[in-house]
């Protein structure tokens, strides 16, 4: 079999590495710089080439590498350099305990900004050396390594690029050297030359540097800020540097301000600006190891909190024209819904989406947008925010499962869903409440709850189409005479001393399906008391009430059929099973409050006991808990 080679079209470079990379001048010198930081390289120079057509070159005095390693990784698209060296720098003996910048390889592209090939030159400690030519014009291919026989060049360990003929893009020295400035600022342990001549605060535009002072106490602390204008790709040139006797304490990093405030990698200022403490004043209390300060000392610990809430505010400030813009353009975006609040709710609105500006630098422009709308429908609703309030009590977890369920439920199938649950639960829950509350005088109460929850005797009694036939409970009472008085305040079923009945019926229909011809089926329940016990009587009641409709006419002998639960506390024995009369036309079902229960709970998938802690089911009388409890465990 043979293998067919992968081909790359000439665009797979540019979608890979980005256009930047690849045509402005100053990112791909950083993106060099960084290597030779990652080399632990303490000295790099840069020869820029002072007309175009002149070569380029860059020079570190690093660790350099083996041949055999330099072919792997420029050889390896997404090359990972933490999973195969970890997140510091090379050793090179110095023991400079560095942060690497690179991570994924993208720097071997780098010279590629200036030509279509580079040369390197490498030479480590060990005596290994080489010459390679990178290139980029072998076709389907987005780079290739071509061995280079020519003299090796380097006299001193470390890595030589040149690129021959190089375009600078219209980048002058006096530019470059400013950049490179504004990101290599101030470590002791790294200096760039720039044609011999070394990259200091002196050479960063007046235009890109400022600084402030800040009294704390008696003490004056000065604050250099340097602003790149353009952002980076990562924080790593950038963040606060701490200098003592011009000497650098601690990484420059975000990370002391990212503790007390949101400035990290998601913020564009933590890419763009950079700040150099001076703290002369702190020298005694600085870590043997210069690693940090003695944090447990006032006069530190109130320096540092001074200054991270000064460098917060400037952050505030020197970013408020770019949030401002932003906030125009996502007012301009969602001028109907705005043109529809009153003026304060406007205000309101402003208000709410310039402090996310602040304090949610993660979000961006069109998420802050999304954001700006839902918050703009919110203040037009009913409900206001009651919404927010919920969704900041959720933890992470519970959000992301929010945002699960719709991504496959939309509200208004979810509302449609949980509205029957709830009520279907928050009927089991009042049924339960009276069945087993000793107040037989509420047996009344459960034959409406019964009307909505005729499910629970069964699938086949789902239809909405039953309903409470008052001209049937009107013959039943009758039945009974002068007992049924009390039935006047609830003329939709019968009220006896010790039970009630109720009758729901579904009516039939003619071939065509359109007229009424009388009643397909009817339920009849018949509620006992909790502490009446089902005898013969008790579930022979209901014939009557059948036999009754039948004579009168309400009921047809050939095509209704009657099913009639009888309920109560308890059974007698061998009384358990279905009576049917009238050739199986009327069946009577006697069946105990707690089975009832039972049976509900299991058509509702036993979610009553699963989510018995939701909102909705605490509005239960906690009176009542106790006492439902002790009467289940009396009766059953």
């Amino acid at each position: 079999m043979n293998e067919q080679p992968i081909l790359f079209e000439e665009r797979f470079l540019e979608k890979y590495v980005g256009t930047k990379l690849l045509s402005d001048p100053v990112t791909a010198v950083i993106e060099l710089i960084a290597n030779s930081w990652d080399a632990s390289a303490t000295e790099v120079y840069i020869q820029w080439p002072d007309e175009r057509g002149d070569d380029f070159t860059i020079l570190d005095n690093g660790c350099g590498i083996l041949e055999d390693e330099f072919i792997k990784i420029w050889s390896t698209m997404a090359y990972d350099r933490t999973k195969t060296n970890g997140k510091y720098a090379s050793d090179n003996g110095l023991q400079l305990k560095r942060i690497a910048f690179g991570r994924n390889g993208i720097g071997r592209f780098a010279g590629f900004c200036f030509a279509q090939d580079y040369y390197v030159s490498s030479k480590t400690k060990n005596g290994d050396r080489f010459n390679y030519i990178v290139t980029s014009k072998v076709e389907g291919k987005p780079l290739a390594l071509i061995k280079d026989s020519s003299s090796f060049r380097l006299k001193n360990n470390g890595m030589k690029i040149t690129i021959k003929n190089a375009n600078v893009h219209g980048r002058t020295l006096e530019e470059i050297r400013s950049e490179i400035g504004m990101r290599f600022f101030s470590n002791d342990n790294f200096k760039v030359y720039v044609q011999n001549k070394l990259v200091t605060f002196d050479d960063i535009s007046s235009q890109n540097i400022s600084e402030e002072f800040l009294s704390i106490g008696e003490n004056i602390v000065r604050i250099i800020i340097i602003d790149t204008v353009d952002t980076d790709r990562s924080t790593k040139h950038h963040g606060i540097a701490w200098k003592v006797n011009n000497r650098l304490v601690g990484d420059i990093t975000w990370e002391g301000l990212s503790n007390q405030y949101n400035v990290d990698g998601r913020r564009m200022e933590s890419r763009r600006y950079s700040f150099i403490v001076i703290v002369d004043f702190l020298r005694n209390y600085v870590l043997p190891d210069w690693s940090g300060f003695e944090e447990d000392k006032s006069i530190v610990f109130d320096t540092l909190s001074a200054v991270y809430k000064f460098i917060w505010n400037k952050i505030i400030d020197l970013s408020k024209d770019q949030r401002e813009a932003s906030l125009n353009r996502i007012k301009q975006s969602l001028n109907t819904e705005i043109k529809k609040m009153s003026p304060l709710k406007k205000e309101k609105w402003e208000q709410f989406i310039k402090a996310v500006q602040e304090k949610c630098p993660s979000l961006n422009e069109p998420e802050l947008s999304t954001l700006g709308s839902v918050l703009a429908n919110l203040e037009l609703s009913q409900d206001k925010y009651d919404l927010l309030n919920q969704l900041n009590d959720l933890s992470p977890d519970r959000l992301d499962d929010l945002n699960a369920i719709l991504q496959k439920w939309s509200v208004e199938y979810a509302k449609v869903i949980l509205d029957e649950i709830e009520n279907r639960l928050s009927l089991l829950k009042q049924l339960e409440q009276k069945l087993y509350a000793k107040k037989a005088d509420e047996v009344h109460e459960l034959q409406p709850l019964f009307e909505k929850g005729l499910w629970i005797f069964g699938p086949e009694f789902e239809s909405i189409e039953y309903t409470s036939n008052k001209g049937m409970t009107t013959v039943i009472q009758d039945l009974f005479g002068d007992t049924m008085k009390a039935s006047l305040n609830r003329p939709d079923f019968v009220i006896r001393t010790d039970s009630s009945v109720g009758l729901y019926s579904r009516p039939s229909y003619d071939d065509e399906g359109f007229e009424e011809i009388g009643v397909e089926r009817l339920i009849i329940i018949e509620l006992k008391a909790p502490g009446v016990k089902l005898r013969d009587d008790e579930i022979n009641q209901p014939k009557k009430y059948a036999d009754e409709l039948f004579s009168k006419g309400l009921l047809q002998n050939n095509t209704s059929k009657v099913t009639c639960f009888v309920i109560g506390g308890s059974i007698t024995e061998g009384q358990e099973g279905e009576v049917t009369t009238r050739n199986g036309a009327v069946k009577i079902r006697p069946i105990v409050y707690d089975i009832v229960i039972r049976r509900a709970k299991s058509r509702l998938f036993n979610l009553y006991d699963k989510i018995k802690e939701a909102p909705f089911m605490k509005d239960i009388d906690k009176s009542y808990t106790t006492e439902i409890e002790e009467t289940r465990m009396s009766l059953f």
